[in-house]
């Protein structure tokens, strides 16, 4: 029932803008100061601090009963992940016009965006589901019939621990602080710098879309999940394009990574 509602949403998406050709016609870049070098040197500052963080969490904890490390890395991602946030937005208010409005945060968007989220998975979720049976199809001729693709690691560390405050804490991260952070890190900052770049082309946002979400996916650790996060970065990358809103990707984000942790849960 609900990919014949998302077939139905991506069919009328298809028709209202002559396949895609219309659909970011009335889309304008966000006008910033940004140096070029900048999105990738915060991405780079931000994952180096992410991973250091969390390399440090785990050598701290090295002797604790495997329940307590996991719940002490969690923690330490989660705040690692606030901190980046707040990094950030700093520089956000500074080389956007309009500051943090202008970047795409606008609490008077948040109802309609929250709304529009949920059509918006909707309408890829099939699109995705396609693309991984042929990704499984593809695999399994390359490496065998017993292949299956890797189940991500938070997903796992989910499943192999059943403590509620590691599950919590987990949930937490991956629902709300992840999405955030990529959010703002991807389609906020990179999205917007390869757009404002390429501004005098044509499909200018179209590049800067399917080009951050190449960029986005690759970030991934498993090479199997990339094209199927290929296709949802690109889902995101639209709606902020399409509306001007960051909220939106965010809430398009949180979703998806919430219904995966729904399933694992109640697996």
């Amino acid at each position: 029932m609900f990919y014949l509602i998302g077939v139905g949403l991506l069919g009328l998406w298809l028709y209202r803008t002559s396949f895609g050709t219309k659909a970011l016609d009335i889309s304008r870049p966000r006008r910033n100061n940004m140096p070029l070098f900048m999105p990738i040197a915060i991405i780079f500052a931000v994952f180096l601090f992410v991973a250091l963080a969390n390399e440090i969490s785990l050598t701290l904890c090295n002797g604790l009963k495997e329940s307590y490390k996991v719940f002490i890395n969690e923690s330490v991602n989660f705040t690692a992940g606030l901190i980046s946030i707040g990094f950030v937005l700093y520089f956000v208010r500074t080389y956007f016009v309009r500051g943090i409005k202008g970047f795409g945060f606008n609490i008077n968007t948040i109802p309609k965006d929250l709304g529009i989220a949920f059509l918006y998975l909707f309408a890829i979720l099939p699109v995705m589901n396609f693309i991984l049976w042929i990704t499984v199809i593809i695999s399994k001729f390359v490496s065998g019939p017993e292949y299956t693709i890797p189940t991500h690691e938070q997903l796992q560390t989910l499943s192999a621990n059943h403590d509620m405050p590691i599950r919590i804490a987990i949930a937490i991260g991956t629902v709300f602080v992840v999405p955030f952070l990529e959010e703002i890190l991807f389609r906020g900052l990179f999205q917007t710098m390869i757009r404002s770049t390429l501004y005098f082309h044509k499909y200018s946002a179209w590049i800067a879309i399917f080009a951050t979400s190449f960029f986005f996916a690759i970030t991934h650790a498993n090479p199997s999940h990339w094209p199927v996060l290929f296709i949802l970065a690109a889902c995101m990358g639209y709606s902020y394009e399409r509306s001007g809103s960051l909220f939106r990707p965010v809430f398009i984000h949180m979703l998806f990574n919430a219904s995966a942790i729904i399933s694992t849960w109640m697996q």
